[in-house]
């Protein structure tokens, strides 16, 4: 680049300079900023005229008003070296203002998401049953788990089917299931859902034993101990009241069928030859429980 273009350039941008820093800048007290031309300072006042109006009228200011002076060749002097300070008229606090939320006359009801359920039907079956829920999606739903202990020491006619192979004794439950609520927002709620539920149980299977000693024909009978399930797969409907909300009664019934079992089918029908099938299974509930968050 030729040096007498970078001159011009450098000129320029000089020139532009000047031009952009032409005014006095006056910073008052109070945060305004004048573009001004200064004309006399004197001991106690300021006169100046307004930058975009030279032929114009001359202001004059206290200097107790002023708090420096930015010249225009960049030099800063500074007037008021301790300046009375600007304070707001009022000061006025803010809050957030919180959302209100309009709760229905039973939400309190349904603080407490889970649940423990005694089921007081099943001592009928020798049964010391629980059942834990928790409620999720608003309460639309609930996840229900069960277990069950029996204490007696036969099977009774509540298990029909297994108290059919004779000597027999049932020794606990376990289960998984899932409700929908209809109501949300009521203190009384129907529900339906599904429930899988498996028992442990042992028997004495019985076998005849063919056999022909001297040419004459002889039956033994063979005994041996079996442990053995039984899987259910049942449709459940029920009501339950949430009476407080700590405590909740529950009523239900459950129905469906079982997993396909030889041994029962054999001794139902009283057919060595009946092949394995599926039965009807009924569960029925009555219960009390505590709710906690």
């Amino acid at each position: 680049m030729p040096s007498a273009l970078k001159f011009f350039i450098v000129f320029c941008f000089a020139f532009l300079f000047q031009i952009i820093r032409a005014q006095d800048l006056i910073y008052l007290n109070n945060g305004s900023k004048v573009e001004a031309i200064v004309k006399e300072i004197s001991t106690s006042e300021i006169k100046y005229k307004n930058f975009t109006n030279p032929d114009g009228p001359t202001y004059v200011v206290t200097k107790g008003d002023v708090l420096m002076i930015e010249y225009k060749n960049g030099v800063i002097e500074i007037i008021n070296t301790n300046p009375t300070s600007v304070s707001p008229i009022k000061t006025i606090t803010l809050t957030p203002k919180r959302e209100t939320i309009k709760k229905g006359p039973n939400d309190l009801y349904y603080l407490n998401k889970n649940c423990v359920f005694f089921n007081g039907i099943a001592l009928a079956n020798s049964d010391i049953a629980f059942m834990y829920d928790r409620e999720f999606a608003k309460s639309r739903f609930s996840l229900t788990l069960l277990g069950a202990y029996n204490f007696n020491l036969h099977t009774n006619y509540t298990n029909r089917y297994i108290q059919a192979l004779g000597i027999s004794k049932k020794n606990y439950d376990i289960g998984v299931g899932i409700n929908y609520y209809t109501q949300t927002r009521k203190r009384s709620q129907y529900f339906v859902g599904l429930l899988f539920k498996y028992m442990n149980y042992d028997y004495v299977r019985e076998t005849e034993v063919h056999d022909v000693i001297n040419g004459l024909p002889f039956t033994t009978i063979k005994t041996e101990n079996v442990n053995n399930f039984q899987f259910a797969s049942m449709f459940v409907n029920g009501v339950q009241i949430r009476a407080t909300p700590f405590f909740t009664y529950r009523v239900f019934i459950g129905l469906g069928f079982t997993n396909k079992n030889s041994d029962i089918s054999k001794a139902v029908k009283e057919d060595p030859l009946q092949e394995a099938r599926s039965f009807t299974k009924a569960y029925l509930g009555m219960c009390v429980g505590y709710r906690f968050y």
